[in-house]
């Protein structure tokens, strides 16, 4: 399970339908299962960005023309988590998202140029 720790995650909302279609592009390919707990048919069914994201556990509030992610977990998402991430990258603004995963590892993933990439801490001893 993933809990975001800290990150500038938003998207424009200009963007929602193009990031609701994606997302549920992803369930029809079968990227994202029904393995998750996350409630399929709903998001299907869902005609907006806020429905879809309640259903995902991911907290969104809209500032200005800006949706922010303030909140989320991946317990729901069953593992999907990358395949939902990776379906609506080109959709989110350049930025990343901090996370501490199962194992107590601090990991990052960023957004930048329509991409989601995993990124490891390095310490360095000096």
């Amino acid at each position: 399970m993933i809990n975001l720790y800290s990150g500038t995650f938003s998207f424009y909302a200009n963007n929602s339908d193009k990031i609701l279609r994606s997302i549920k592009r992803g369930i029809l390919d079968k990227k994202i299962t029904d393995e998750s707990e996350i409630d399929l048919k709903e998001v299907l069914n869902a005609k907006d960005i806020d429905k879809v994201f309640d259903e995902l556990m991911i907290d969104i509030y809209l500032k200005d023309r800006e949706y922010i992610v303030d909140y989320f977990s991946t317990e729901a998402f069953g593992g999907y988590d990358i395949e939902i991430f990776e379906c609506i990258a080109p959709y989110i603004n350049d930025g990343y998202f901090d996370f501490i995963d199962d194992n107590g590892n601090m990991l990052r993933k960023s957004f930048k140029d329509g991409e989601c990439v995993k990124e490891y801490t390095k310490i360095l001893w000096e």
